[in-house]
Parts: structure tokens; sequence; C-alpha cells
């Protein structure tokens, strides 16, 4: 198993061999042991949520998004930000905004994590599939929710290392 010292420098060498800057102050992320990974149904769960989110962020009428986070019992695990956004009727461009840019780019990320997808090109937008990947308001996910499917322990500690210094390069790029 990778340290958490070397996986860094794995990170930054890949950021700079893509000509990305990185803050090598950065510290390093935690040790794998104290990785806690969250089962596949609540990555799952959590990605039906933020497609639910997204869709009305782009237009999914409230009357289909509403009774099926609720039938789902889904609610519970939205945040407040999200709930908002679902309960109101017309969202005005600011709420609307606050989750169009960032929800597909999160969602590509979990079909990766979910083995949708075989891998995530960080400096890519995601493809106009994905919205055909998550079941949408008013369709069944049951089988999508029974699926087991996830990356392995080790990818996903190598994954959030590189989102972690990715994020703090875009940042500190301005």
């Amino acid at each position: 198993m990778i340290t958490a010292t070397d996986l860094k420098a794995e990170t930054e060498a890949f950021l700079k061999n893509r000509g990305y800057p990185f803050n090598p102050n950065l510290p390093q992320i935690e040790d794998f042991a104290a990785l806690r990974i969250a089962s596949s149904k609540d990555v799952r769960r959590r990605c039906l949520i933020l497609a639910s989110v997204c869709g009305r962020a782009y237009g999914a009428k409230y009357d289909l998004v509403v009774p099926w986070i609720d039938n789902l019992g889904l609610r519970e695990f939205c945040t407040q930000n999200e709930i908002s956004l679902i309960d109101e009727r017309n969202p005005s461009e600011t709420q609307k905004a606050m989750f169009e840019r960032t929800l597909p780019e999160a969602l590509w990320e979990f079909a990766w994590a979910l083995k949708m997808i075989p891998n995530v090109d960080h400096f890519e937008r995601c493809t106009e599939r994905l919205v055909h990947m998550f079941p949408k308001p008013g369709e069944d996910p049951s089988a999508f929710l029974a699926a087991t499917d996830m990356q392995d322990a080790e990818s996903l500690y190598r994954e959030t290392d590189r989102l972690y210094r990715i994020h703090w390069a875009v940042r500190d790029a301005g």
C-alpha cells in the first residue's frame, strides 16, 4: 500500500507532467488506514440526490422531482442547499447556478467510483453521456441501488489525493 507521503509525490509529479501548477506546501492527506469508504448503496443514494438536484438546476419539474425524492426516502440525506433548490417551485438563476457547474462533474467522478466509466480525465469536461447514466426522477432506481460495483480502496485513496491537489491547483491559479 502506498504511503501518504509517496502518494503526495506521485500526484505532484502527475500535475507537473501535465503542465499544471501545484502547491508543494499542501499537507499530505490522511494515511490509508484512516480512510473511511462509504458503502456502494450510500454512494448510489448520493448519486440519485445529485442527479435530482442537477436536474432541478437544469429545469426538471418540481412535481416530478419532489415526490421521487420523498418516495425514495432521500430527503434525509440531502444538504440544506439541496433541499432549498428541490423544494423551490421556481428556483432563481442564482439558486440554479450554485449547482449547474459543479454537480455534473461530481456525478462524473461518482460514475468512475461506481465503475460506470473506466477513467476520468480531470482536465476535460464530462461527456453528454452522463445524463443517461443515472436513473432520473420518475424512473425506478432499484437495479441501480442494488448494484455493488465500486473501485477498490487503493484506487479511491489515490483519487482522493489527486482531487485534493487538483482542487488547490485550480484555486491557486485564480
